[in-house]
């Protein structure tokens, strides 16, 4: 729950930063909550935080919709106590479909462009992850998942808003051999 709790103070970083940096965040932020300058200094402005969890069938980690729904929603409770001008919507889009063929990116895009969303949850699976993660950077969206533990999905320049909660086989690849050396 650690864990998640930093990815969304991570996700209300992220929102302070985007601000109103273009013109569709601009235009979405006009949409949610109303300018008034005496409201966002009294502390009574509200914006609204639209996430989606995106969840496949199966993935290489055991990260499912019902082991993660729960710490999610123990997360946000939390984190509307220590951020109250935030109301956060969260909405879950599980496959049922496996990996190799899952629709994460459809729904990824579905609930983009419909939606508004502020922040994608997941895929865990490397295959769904790919096609989120490239096209949440181009949206400039942030993403936070367990999964992405292939090397590729440190390449910065492709993954701008990817961010990785678990280990990446890399890093892990570099331990084992430290461990080795220093035998």
């Amino acid at each position: 729950m650690r864990i998640l709790f930093i990815a969304i103070f991570f996700f209300f970083l992220v929102i302070q930063y985007k601000g109103a940096s273009s013109q569709q965040s601009a235009a979405k932020n006009a949409s949610t909550m109303a300018y008034n300058p005496t409201a966002w200094r009294e502390g009574r402005a509200v914006y609204e935080a639209h996430l989606v969890g995106l969840f496949t069938a199966s993935s290489e980690l055991p990260v499912f919709h019902e082991v993660v729904k729960p710490a999610l929603d123990l997360a946000i409770d939390e984190a509307e106590k220590r951020f109250p001008m935030i109301k956060f919507k969260m909405s879950m889009r599980r496959g049922s479909n496996d990996c190799q063929r899952n629709y994460a990116g459809a729904h990824a895009a579905e609930e983009y462009y419909l939606r508004k969303v502020d922040a994608f949850i997941g895929p865990a699976c490397s295959l769904a992850l790919d096609a989120v993660g490239r096209m949440a950077s181009y949206w400039n969206v942030p993403v936070f998942t367990a999964g992405g533990i292939g090397a590729e999905f440190s390449n910065k320049a492709l993954f701008q808003t990817l961010t990785r909660l678990s280990f990446s086989l890399g890093m892990f690849v570099w331990f084992l051999l430290q461990l080795n050396l220093s035998i």
